[in-house]
């Protein structure tokens, strides 16, 4: 039944929706925005975040644009099979999206020094260097390792520095309580010291490993994770990107209902075209986003 506005109840209700969803995102950007800009030493997100995921993640969700607008298209011309072969690769594809985020969380919320590891035990399996797990140290052993530091070669001297940055990740970042006594804290600090002291030397003499070098920027803002409760930036972070993830979960919810009916012929293009308004918002959201948070 049209409205007084010519629109369907239906299409109408989700046009409400949609503002409201555009004052609430408007308000968590424009806070964003205050907080970043207003909040001296922010954080540079490319030293922190796997931009090259969230961008390949952010190209998913437009693909999915593109699948769900081809939907509504058959449907509209009425091809039912392939309308519904297309809502199913939306489906996928916003499914991919939520799936990679999770991916990206759980690398983000260990700490750094796990990921440093396996960087330099792949560095050393490059440089023909074994690391043989002994105890609470890794025992590393190489052709030029056990060599004296007078008359080193510059490979020797390379090899050794890169030992000790393993022997030190290896022992792994001390778990001690944050109301624990002030000498145990100690301890943990003096690590994460070592750890940046070792890990700016290793650096140096290997220039070219940009990864070693954003995974040391990221080990001396965050050694203990990128938790929700570091920072301004971690906390925006979790809750926009957050936020904008239950919605795409709650979007590919619906298009899974959808698709159902769909297929049994209990709803039809109508149906296409109001979900379809959701998921390009959704969509739209993102990008706006990924600019803000990944990108500034």
């Amino acid at each position: 039944m049209p409205s007084p506005m010519g629109l369907s109840n239906v299409k109408l209700c989700m046009w409400l929706f949609l503002i409201s969803e555009v004052m609430f995102f408007a308000g968590l950007i424009g806070a964003y925005i205050v907080i970043r800009f207003g909040t001296a030493g922010w954080p540079n997100p490319y030293d922190i975040l796997a931009v090259r995921i969230t961008a390949f993640n952010t190209f998913l969700l437009i693909c999915s644009s593109v699948t769900m607008v081809k939907a509504f298209q058959w449907s509209d011309a009425g091809d039912r099979g392939k309308a519904m072969k297309f809502l199913a690769a939306t489906i996928v594809i916003g499914a991919g999206f939520v799936g990679i985020q999770m991916y990206e969380y759980t690398h983000l919320l260990h700490p750094p020094s796990h990921i440093m590891l396996e960087h330099v035990e792949t560095m050393m399996a490059e440089r023909g260097m074994h690391v043989e797990a002994g105890g609470e140290h890794a025992s590393v052993s190489g052709p030029q390792i056990m060599r004296a530091s007078m008359g080193q070669t510059a490979d020797e001297h390379k090899n050794e520095e890169l030992a000790m940055l393993h022997n030190l990740l290896a022992q792994g970042r001390p778990q001690v309580n944050k109301a624990a006594a002030p000498s145990k804290l100690q301890v943990v600090r003096d690590w994460d010291k070592q750890v940046l002291d070792q890990t700016i030397v290793v650096a140096s003499l290997f220039p070219e490993d940009m990864e070693l070098r954003k995974l040391g920027k990221h080990q001396n803002l965050y050694p203990e994770g990128f938790i929700p409760s570091r920072d301004n930036f971690t906390s925006t972070f979790y809750i926009m990107t957050g936020f904008h993830g239950f919605h795409v979960f709650g979007g590919v919810v619906a298009l899974c209902v959808i698709l159902a009916l769909y297929a049994v012929g209990r709803t039809g293009t109508m149906a296409l075209e109001v979900v379809g308004l959701y998921w390009h918002f959704v969509d739209l959201v993102w990008i706006i986003l990924f600019t803000i948070v990944s990108l500034m």
